[in-house]
């Protein structure tokens, strides 16, 4: 029988689609992974130390450019809105470089907006 790449027979249907996947590289580091509590302020990483790292580092920069589109928004300045929004992009393209699955950049940039929002919030209220 003849396999073609990426088709599996079809007499093992009930196999995880992983099956066919070649081994992981045991030298490999280990990859980064979220896992969502019930509570909390966020998700908790899991894998590589070196990844972790850089991952908070360029989530920190996406909420960074997510709170300072929000600002521009707030104070109508377009060209800034535009240009943080840019930024945003940028972030989040690096972001989906970690290969993580999409619902969880999707509940992180969620989660980005609704922190930008809560600090315009409160900046308006002490104003």
């Amino acid at each position: 029988m003849t396999t073609v790449g990426g088709l599996r027979p079809l007499a093992l249907v009930g196999l995880p689609t992983d099956f066919f996947a070649p081994p992981r590289d045991p030298a490999a580091p280990e990859p980064l992974r979220l896992e969502w509590p019930r509570r909390g302020p966020g998700p908790r990483l899991h894998g590589d130390a070196k990844l972790q790292a850089a991952f908070r580092a360029a989530l920190a920069e996406y909420e960074a450019a997510e709170a300072g589109a929000a600002c521009a928004r707030r104070c109508g300045d377009i060209r800034g809105f535009f240009q943080h929004m840019t930024e945003t992009h940028r972030c989040y393209a690096v972001l989906e470089g970690f290969d993580l699955p999409p619902a969880d950049l999707a509940r992180l940039q969620a989660q980005s907006r609704r922190r930008a929002a809560e600090a315009g919030r409160r900046e308006r209220q002490a104003a």
